[in-house]
């Protein structure tokens, strides 16, 4: 089993445009031209600018509140996850990236549990680290075809209550990886 990744939420919100601007900010105030560990990988990630742009500079990923605040736990979830593939890049990015990394790590959103997935692009040259944050997303999980977490993948699905699971504690990487499949 893996424990998640807590976020507990301030309440971002606005419009895209505001909740953009909110999570650029912070991650190039706290995360941009730094690095961080990732345990499974034995690798150094950098924050570039390329990720900031990638993951929430772009309207879509930015539809509720909690999506945009999760960039204050991007460093711990990179930290934690678990790689699960690699995707050579397509013919535009062949000069510039060996590879594309998937990993998967469970983040608590108040204590309701998704599948956070991090995209590392591996550069072919340059200086170390070489692993570059490139993007996240989340998933829907379930636990025995339990309820979800509203507002994946792209929608507000409000019909949905929140899950209330037995605790942040039953995400294992297969319910991650499945998760991740299913939102392929």
């Amino acid at each position: 089993m893996m424990e998640p990744v807590s976020l507990s939420l301030e309440g971002w919100n606005g419009t895209r445009s505001q909740l953009r601007e909110l999570a650029t900010g912070w991650y190039g105030r706290q995360l941009q031209s730094r690095s961080v560990h990732n345990d499974d990988m034995e690798v150094d990630v950098q924050f570039t600018s390329e990720g900031k742009n990638t993951a929430f500079a772009t309207s879509g990923n930015l539809r509720v509140g909690w999506r945009a605040e999760m960039v204050k736990v991007l460093p711990e979830l990179i930290r934690r996850a678990i790689k699960v593939r690699e995707t050579a890049p397509d013919e535009r990015r062949t000069r510039d990236t060996r590879l594309f990394h998937t990993l998967v790590a469970p983040l608590a959103v108040d204590g309701k549990v998704v599948a956070a997935k991090i995209t590392l692009r591996e550069a072919l040259a340059g200086p170390d680290p070489r692993h570059k944050f490139y993007d996240i997303t989340t998933a829907e999980m379930e636990k025995d075809n339990g309820p979800v977490l509203s507002g994946l993948k792209g929608s507000d699905r409000s019909q949905n209550p929140l899950p209330t699971g037995t605790g942040p504690s039953w995400a294992s990487l297969q319910h991650l990886v499945s998760a991740i499949n299913r939102s392929r």
